[in-house]
Order: structure tokens, then sequence, then C-alpha cells
């Protein structure tokens, strides 16, 4: 039995948020990435030291 299937067991839970769920990983990594590439190419940090150590989320 895979990952899938145990998700759909659950209660309460839908396809659609695992499609948003995946969707928004590819954002979030995607956006890291252009950060991390404007970053490199001007010479400087892409975001902010205070934003990268305070993140909890």
């Amino acid at each position: 039995m895979g990952i899938w299937d145990e998700l759909m067991r659950q209660p309460g839970f839908s396809p659609l948020q695992a499609v948003f769920g995946a969707v928004m990983y590819f954002a979030w990594t995607a956006a890291y990435a252009t950060v991390i590439y404007r970053g490199f190419r001007d010479r400087t940090y892409g975001v902010p030291w205070p934003c990268i150590v305070l993140n909890v989320a």
C-alpha cells in the first residue's frame, strides 16, 4: 500500500489538498531558486539574514 492510499483514507482529506500542496511546493521551490540565482548574479544576498534565521514556519 502506497502513501497515496494512506492519505486517501484519512478523514477530511481530499485530492484537491494534495494537488494544492504539490503546486505550492514547486512554486516555493521555484521562488527560492530564483532568489538564489539572482543573489549570485548580483553578488549580494538574496534573502536578508534575519528572515532566514527567524523562519520558523
